[in-house]
């Protein structure tokens, strides 16, 4: 179920973080699920610099369930992250302008879907490194 590969992305400042996203071999459709970015892998809540959760608005702000579709018998679920321009404009910034600045972003769940419902353990499903594409207005 977890992405196996760092999940390795680049946005822009002053542009909206729109991430489309499969998770093969589970059905995630009732779980809650996460995204935080932040200044170093294994993100503690304290120090998380943007944490979105579940949406059901498309389009808005957070992680949405588009769809889980079967294949063979399996699952897949497939999620749609943004963040607005707001929000991203609002992570750290590198200390010279125009400079490109990592943080560690993931997605995870704080439980599991079992046969009778669900069980709280906290999984990431993926990790990875989000780069902040510098500019010279930064």
């Amino acid at each position: 179920m977890q992405i196996s590969q760092p999940v390795h992305l680049a946005a822009f400042r002053r542009d909206p973080l729109r991430i489309v996203i499969d998770i093969d071999g589970v059905d995630l459709s009732s779980v809650p699920v996460r995204y935080a970015v932040g200044l170093y892998p294994d993100i503690d809540p304290a120090f998380r610099s943007l944490t979105l959760g579940p949406t059901t608005v498309p389009g808005g702000d957070g992680v949405r369930l588009v769809s889980v579709t079967y294949r063979d018998g399996l699952a897949s679920s497939r999620f749609e992250i943004i963040a607005s321009k707001g929000l991203i404009a609002a992570l750290p910034k590198a200390a010279e302008p125009g400079d490109d600045f990592a943080l560690a972003h993931e997605l995870g769940v704080d439980a599991l879907p079992i046969a009778d419902g669900l069980t709280p353990v906290e999984t990431t499903l993926f990790t990875g490194t989000l780069t902040i594409k510098g500019s010279i207005n930064d």
